[in-house]
């Protein structure tokens, strides 16, 4: 399990998030990082990275999303990858989620890796 918890660094503001740990019957162990973005400003370009919380963990690539537009309201968006479809994973909040309307969009990004993450936006 990563000592440290994931950090995004978005337009050099470094936000710390937490990590989960699974371990299976078989004894595989699995890490899944979440991140909240909170307070993000309508219609705005953001330059993120990211990173676990693993020893000597590599930062990413940076990479730029628009905010979007305002429209009047908060705007919450579930982003994830590679979590697989587990009784023990993200799923169940996602589905949450969307039953209580309380996500606006809601994005798989898979990735070729078993590196496990959420990050929850929210744009004011």
């Amino acid at each position: 399990m990563p000592l440290k918890p994931p950090v995004v660094v978005i337009d050099g503001k470094e936000i710390e998030g937490v990590t989960h740990k699974h371990t299976t019957a078989g004894g595989r162990v699995y890490s899944m990082h979440f991140v909240r973005l909170s307070n993000l400003a309508p219609n705005t370009n953001y330059t993120y990275s990211v990173r676990s919380g693993a020893s000597g963990a590599a930062t990413s690539d940076s990479f730029t999303f628009n905010s979007g537009p305002d429209l009047g309201k908060p705007t919450k968006i579930n982003i994830y990858g590679d979590m697989g479809v587990y009784t023990w994973n993200n799923m169940a909040n996602l589905q949450q989620d969307c039953d209580a309307g309380s996500a606006d969009l809601i994005v798989h990004m898979y990735v070729a890796s078993f590196w496990s993450c959420a990050i929850l936006a929210e744009v004011d």
